[in-house]
């Protein structure tokens, strides 16, 4: 019977052609911040994070989860926040959707005028 001195990690690497497919899927980090920002947009339209969670059929963790910057976001996500806000997934990953409009109040200077 033989003894195992150390441990040992049996893992297949992937091949080349799987990497490659891998990152086509993946949002670029522009794409992200679009996600992103759509999503607080939703956010605030709907009334908060767990009214947010309810309308997508998620959790509010995986919600919050999704929010933060270090976290990558899927196509998926994008997906169902298209469908949630009544757009394309295109206006959501180009960042056409929301339409950035100036304040009333600051006309867009970010300054309050009285």
């Amino acid at each position: 019977m033989t003894i195992l001195t150390k441990r040992t990690r049996w893992s297949r690497t992937p091949s080349p052609e799987r990497l490659i497919r891998n990152e086509q899927r993946r949002l670029t980090k522009e794409e992200q911040a679009h996600v992103r920002f759509a999503l607080a947009v939703m956010c605030r339209r709907l009334g908060g994070l767990a009214a947010l969670a309810k309308a997508m059929g998620v959790t509010v963790d995986a919600i919050t989860k999704a929010r933060v910057p270090s976290r990558p976001q899927s196509a998926r996500l994008a997906l169902a926040t298209a469908r949630l806000a009544g757009v394309t997934f295109d206006a959501i990953v180009s960042g056409a959707w929301p339409p950035l409009v100036a304040c009333a109040r600051c006309q867009g200077t970010g300054q309050v005028r009285p």
